[in-house]
């Protein structure tokens, strides 16, 4: 997921300027939900993208952006396969380490939500991503061999977490972790809990221009509007979300594409494989707000490499998550395909406007109809539907 730039651009006819991140498949639309008042955006680059902290005015303290982002650059330090002296690299070296409570705490993060999408997401690639980075750089495929050797290493059920003594350990040498796929969404929940600590109470927090944390609402009972962006034109949307405080992400094909001997592969690898998802897989995108960004983006992850239906059944049995799928069909043109909690509500802009059906009365700063993620969920467990409240799946949602 490419860090970009942010820019103002006019959302279509009409619309007042917004600030519109870019990147490989969502554009947040800080649009007429801000209202009159001003705010402020600063940005470092950290963990190979643009972090973003978005402040009103009224409450902006450069002092708390400036602790966020340092709560940032800490987990870079730890988490980061690019650095020898990570916690993650050491990791891979020793096979056992003691780590810090970030550390601990992403990893039981991940190995649950492993095994929530039945591998779909899987935190132990690191053998098989290094095998495609050296590839990349040699310009040839890796043997046959090499690529099922280092998928043996990926057995997420064989890592080995031991919270009383804060150690991880690996049981086969050349065994590691790699948090690229739920880094930068665990990232910016760190630093908007950091910016929430210090009274702030309306902010976005985001990593790479695809996992976003929405703290508040931008104005009473006003709603978030965000752009997904069309598969076959950068420049444009090809839908508006509208939503309430929570986690974002999306996942996309688009990603920092790799080529190897002439051909282009896609940046996310499909645990089954062992290899690149196909780049001209159908799905082109997912979009899932969730309530913590962290879950959302190792959920948008594994609905890229999962077959559609089995995704959108994965998310119907889960609380308060939500999906949008941007899919491609044969001549080229998108079609979206949404969860049950869902729903199009009109048009903005000439763009189909999706909201959650708790979020229905959020219109132009109405009041919401409904609860609204909040921080510090518990962590997200499949649940029968009787638990969860959904109606049965519909059929695919179509526009």
């Amino acid at each position: 997921m490419a860090g970009t730039r942010s820019t103002l651009r006019t959302v279509g006819p009409g619309r007042k300027p917004a600030a519109l991140l870019l990147a490989g498949a969502l554009g947040l639309i800080l649009a007429d939900a801000l209202g009159a008042q001003g705010f402020r955006t600063r940005m470092r680059f950290q963990m190979g993208s643009l972090t973003e902290i978005t402040v009103p005015d009224g409450q902006y303290s450069a002092q708390s952006v400036s602790r966020a982002f340092d709560v940032v650059d800490r987990l870079d330090r730890l988490l980061s396969t690019y650095k020898a002296d990570s916690e993650v690299s050491r990791l891979a070296a020793l096979g056992k380490l003691r780590v810090s409570p970030e550390t601990m705490e992403i990893a039981e993060a991940s190995l649950r939500l492993a095994r929530l999408t039945g591998g779909a997401f899987n935190p132990m690639l690191g053998p098989v991503i290094a095998l495609w980075r050296q590839a990349e750089e040699l310009g040839r495929l890796p043997s046959p061999e090499a690529l099922e050797a280092a998928r043996t290493l990926a057995d997420f059920e064989r890592v080995e977490l031991d919270r009383a003594a804060g150690t991880i350990a690996f049981p086969v040498r050349g065994m590691g972790l790699n948090f690229g796929a739920i880094g930068k969404g665990f990232a910016v929940d760190k630093a908007a809990a950091s910016l929430q600590r210090d009274g702030i109470r309306m902010a976005l927090v985001t990593s790479g221009t695809s996992s976003h944390r929405l703290i508040g609402r931008p104005r009473d009972g006003a709603c978030w509007e965000l752009g997904i962006r069309h598969p076959g034109d950068a420049e444009r949307a090809v839908t508006v979300l509208r939503l309430g405080p929570g986690g974002l992400a999306t996942s996309a094909q688009s990603g920092r594409p790799r080529e190897i001997g002439g051909r282009i592969y896609g940046h996310i690898v499909d645990p089954r494989t062992g290899r690149p998802a196909e780049p001209r897989s159908p799905v082109w995108s997912a979009s899932v707000p969730a309530p913590t960004a962290t879950d959302a983006d190792a959920l948008a992850t594994a609905l890229i490499v999962m077959e559609a239906a089995d995704g959108m059944a994965l998310v119907e049995s889960l609380p308060r998550v939500e999906a949008l799928l941007v899919r491609k069909n044969p001549d080229g043109s998108p079609r979206l395909v949404w969860s049950s909690g869902l729903t199009q509500q009109g048009t903005l802009d000439g763009l189909p406007l999706i909201v959650p059906v708790t979020e229905i009365g959020c219109m132009d700063g109405g009041a919401s109809s409904g609860p609204a993620a909040a921080a510090g969920e518990q962590p997200l467990r499949a649940q029968p539907e009787t638990q969860t409240g959904r109606p049965p799946p519909p059929a695919l949602n179509r526009w």
